[in-house]
């Protein structure tokens, strides 16, 4: 129920793909953690846990300073083609 009201309100916050969201709201539906969980979720599902694991692992360390290039290190695929 929170979460269609708040994609339903104009004042929804714009969330882009890798980057989170710019304001600084609550959101009591927790958007922010879903959408990193679907996140999650399609790069496990596409490219399997290992690869996934590999990610965390380069970003946890700041081999790389953000998960596109991460992504793009360990896979050798485009970030954006991924969400095509």
């Amino acid at each position: 129920m929170y979460l269609k009201a708040e994609i339903l309100s104009n004042e929804f916050p714009r969330y882009y793909l890798g980057t989170g969201s710019n304001v600084e709201e609550w959101s009591p539906a927790g958007f922010n953690y879903m959408y990193g969980t679907i996140l999650v979720r399609a790069i496990a599902d596409n490219y399997g846990e290992t690869t996934l694991r590999e990610i965390i692992n380069i970003l946890d360390r700041k081999i790389l300073s953000n998960i596109s290039e991460a992504f793009h290190y360990v896979t050798n695929d485009d970030w954006d083609s991924f969400f095509e």
